[in-house]
């Protein structure tokens, strides 16, 4: 059996001497709370309607919890259902932003967090795989979320992406 071809495609990269650490974020300088607004984006069930709350008590902004394409307010913090990203006009302003985040997160925890059975996790699994590629598409930043890190740890990165703390 022979093996299937693969398209090579090349790259560009703004400097290909810079070494990258998986997970270590760098710092986005220009939010504008007036005007621009920080999307949370990955699977139902991993958090993103809490973090959104706790970046609103952080950074002073409305956070909303968007089920359809018309719920994308400027300066906001807006949780994404995983369903709106397969919207065509939400992927496209989406792609114009600096602030997306992907919050990533095994499929165990997912369901633990749902309270599903071992039936569900089943459906879930798949779903998630399928999901995963437009998530990694559209995001800027990667918050990985983990039972032991959950909380405060997705929120200072977050903020240390905005070139914020809190105090």
């Amino acid at each position: 059996m022979r093996p299937k071809e693969v398209n090579i495609s090349q790259v560009q990269v703004d400097n290909p001497d810079e070494e990258l650490i998986f997970g270590a974020a760098k710092a986005m300088p220009g939010f504008d709370r007036s005007k621009d607004s920080l999307y949370l984006i990955g699977p139902n069930g991993i958090g993103k309607n809490q973090l959104a709350q706790e970046l609103a008590q952080a950074l002073s902004l409305n956070a909303i919890q968007a089920a359809t394409a018309t719920d994308l307010a400027p300066g906001s913090i807006l949780a994404l259902d995983q369903e709106l990203i397969k919207n065509q006009q939400v992927k496209e302003k989406l792609g114009q932003s600096k602030f997306v985040y992907y919050l990533m997160g095994e499929v165990s925890f997912i369901a633990q967090r749902l309270g599903l059975d071992d039936d569900a996790i089943r459906t879930l699994a798949p779903q998630l795989i399928d999901l995963e590629p437009e998530f990694m598409s559209l995001a800027r930043y990667i918050v990985r979320v983990q039972p032991d890190n959950e909380d405060e740890s997705a929120l200072q990165t977050v903020l240390e992406s905005l070139s914020l703390t809190t105090s």
